[in-house]
């Protein structure tokens, strides 16, 4: 990986391209529970249907893969786009998803990540905790990367676990 110095207007691109493409993603996986509600919107009973609770899982596994954006090869969509990669702040090696997945966690407060990237473009709160920074990919370098499939199944599995728990205790209320 190269030294060079990421940019803040980078950085923010990048995670606003990650949001924009991550929520169209979201939208895609929501569809077809909007569709259902909006087939009978003047039914208040719709919410306590046995088809609107499994089609909540819809957009719950979206989220999840939201907080998995960046563990394949430490890139995401924009990521990929912008030549950036995360790796691992002490070795330089590429970040394995357990790491990215921790990152990414801390997008649920974005709007702070954001004030740390303003003053840091190469390492917010998520980079922090999980031990990671942002580098601009070197190009040039022959990585051949392993894709840990497990634990990217184990990260999609925490993270929608989190979201089926959080939606739980919400609707217990």
């Amino acid at each position: 990986m190269t030294a060079e110095k990421i940019s803040t207007t980078k950085r923010l691109a990048s995670m606003l391209i990650d949001h924009i493409f991550m929520s169209l993603v979201g939208v895609i996986f929501t569809l077809p529970l909007m569709v259902y509600v909006f087939t009978d919107p003047f039914n208040k009973n719709i919410f306590r249907s046995t088809t609107y609770n499994n089609l909540m899982y819809l957009p719950m596994f979206a989220f999840s893969l939201y907080l998995c954006k960046d563990c394949f090869n430490g890139q995401s969509f924009a990521k990929r786009k912008l030549n950036l990669q995360v790796v691992d702040n002490l070795t330089g090696e590429i970040a394995s998803p357990i790491k990215c997945f921790i990152r990414d966690t801390f997008c649920l407060i974005f709007p702070i990540e954001i004030i740390v990237s303003l003053n840091n473009p190469s390492r917010r709160i998520g980079d922090i905790v999980a031990g990671t920074k942002l580098v601009t990919k070197n190009i040039n370098a022959r990585i051949n990367y392993k894709f840990y499939y497990g634990q990217i199944i184990l990260c999609v599995i925490v993270s929608f676990a989190f979201y089926v728990l959080l939606y739980r205790l919400i609707a217990l209320k």
